[in-house]
């Protein structure tokens, strides 16, 4: 007997919301422990916490660019090289802030 999936046969497969979600919340997390480190420490962790959110960009971008549109949810917003280039930009900034901030 044939098993119920809610689905017409020629329609394809559909991943769950939270599988899409996954490599988003793991950037974020990466960003919010960066922004914390910064916030709470002063000038004396605000280079490291700078330079955490900077990783946290670079992740972004290199998830952006080898996973599919499909799973790569919420960090697919526009063209693939668009959204690359956009948060390289942004890590290459936050990472040059965070070495230069005095320790």
């Amino acid at each position: 007997m044939a098993e119920r999936t809610g689905r017409r046969p020629g329609q394809p497969r559909h991943l769950p919301r939270v599988a899409t979600v996954v490599a988003y919340l793991a950037v974020m997390v990466l960003m919010v422990g960066g922004v914390y480190i910064s916030a709470y420490q002063g000038s004396h962790g605000g280079g490291m916490g700078g330079v955490i959110a900077g990783v946290a960009f670079f992740a972004a971008a290199a998830v952006r660019v080898t996973l599919p549109v499909k799973v790569a949810g919420l960090l697919a917003s526009r063209d693939r090289v668009t959204d690359a280039v956009t948060l390289v930009t942004f890590g290459v900034c936050l990472l040059v802030l965070g070495l230069v901030l005095p320790a």
